[in-house]
């Protein structure tokens, strides 16, 4: 695969539309990755924005707040590393990124049980991981090149936060929430294939 030519002023057009909501968008493939790593930046940055705003009241309430702010500080880097890579290629499709996205939402969720509290793993920004988790689903899911690859990263996102979710049924969640939540996951993957 070739690289994507460079044009500074592309990417000036895309976020100008964008911000317009004219929909002014190339319908070429090069378009069309463009408006995927526009999507893909700005729902990270919104999901990033969520996380701060409830990084207060995490800290708070953690078990282990130096777990927690490390977790906080390596899932900030890395998007902004990440994002900053596809802005400059103009394109997402990368197994490396996936990969590196995927383990760090697994460990994030894995890890919730040493850092958020039992009651607070849930339905809650204080456990910001399965809210990151949908968003590496659904990010994962362009970056993805076969539709098998979208599958294994979403059933191991699925598998961890069931690991840590479902001993929440006994106090005080209830099991269709953690089905319905780790629905969120599986749906979340599925997208049209595309060369």
């Amino acid at each position: 695969m070739t690289t994507p030519q460079r044009d500074p002023g592309r990417l000036r057009v895309v976020f100008d539309a964008w911000r317009s909501g004219s929909g002014v968008l190339p319908t070429t493939r090069a378009g069309t990755e463009m408006a995927a790593v526009v999507m893909i930046v700005c729902l990270r940055v919104g999901t990033i924005v969520i996380m701060a705003l409830a990084y207060s009241d995490a800290v708070t309430r953690s078990t282990r707040p130096w777990l927690s702010n490390v977790l906080f500080l390596i899932v900030v880097v890395e998007s902004i590393w990440m994002m900053v890579w596809i802005v400059r290629r103009r394109e997402y499709r990368s197994t490396r990124w996936v990969t590196i996205e995927t383990s760090m939402g697994v460990a994030c969720l894995l890890l919730e049980p040493w850092y958020v509290p039992l009651d607070a793993r849930v339905g809650t920004w204080v456990g910001w991981a399965p809210g990151l988790a949908v968003n590496i689903c659904i990010s994962g899911a362009v970056g993805c090149r076969t539709r098998g690859q979208a599958a294994l990263m979403a059933v191991a996102i699925s598998a961890a936060y069931l690991a840590v979710s479902l001993p929440e049924v006994d106090h005080g969640t209830t099991l269709g929430s953690v089905i319905g939540n780790t629905a969120t996951y599986t749906v979340s993957h599925w997208r049209p294939a595309y060369s």
